[in-house]
């Protein structure tokens, strides 16, 4: 941002953000001038009562209850979810990702997106970071073919969408 231009701007504006501050005093009344300068600048409340803060479960609670003096924010608890991203510090579970299921069993995704999503597999399963390539030795469609015929009897996730799509 330019020096002579205001620090807050439209940018700033949307329902849901996330701040990352550290825990010192200092920086957390900084946090909250800011705060009270985007009030002042836009027209627009915080909902304080909607506004969390989150901290380590390794941090002592003194620390959270200093935090929350400051900010008048509540503390929030992990795992939650941000724009449909499972945020949190634990392991990641089969539960933290049910609503991608849910999602694709209730409409049937376009081909496009099923052939990017097949493109994510092999990657990840042959191994391929980015700018480093390995050599895809067959095909995704040929992995999908069962057991029975030689391959490694991966389901397509085309058939599979389909089936699903067929249940409703």
């Amino acid at each position: 941002m330019p020096k002579w231009s205001s620090p807050l701007n439209h940018l700033a504006y949307a329902n849901d953000n996330i701040i990352f501050s550290s825990d010192k005093k200092l920086s957390l009344h900084m946090l909250m001038n800011m705060l009270v300068e985007y009030e002042k600048q836009s027209s627009q409340k915080i909902n304080k009562a909607k506004s969390f803060f989150y901290v380590s479960h390794k941090i002592d609670d003194t620390i959270s209850q200093q935090i929350k003096v400051i900010t008048s924010f509540n503390k929030g608890r992990f795992s939650f979810t941000y724009l449909g991203c499972p945020i949190g510090h634990a392991r990641k579970r089969k539960s933290h990702f049910s609503y991608l299921i849910s999602k694709i069993k209730t409409i049937s995704p376009p081909k496009c997106i099923i052939h990017d999503l097949d493109k994510l597999f092999a990657r990840y399963f042959w191994g391929d970071n980015e700018g480093c390539r390995h050599k895809h030795w067959i095909s995704w469609t040929k992995m999908s073919f069962p057991k029975e015929e030689g391959s490694l009897g991966f389901r397509s996730l085309l058939d599979v969408s389909k089936a699903l799509f067929a249940m409703l």
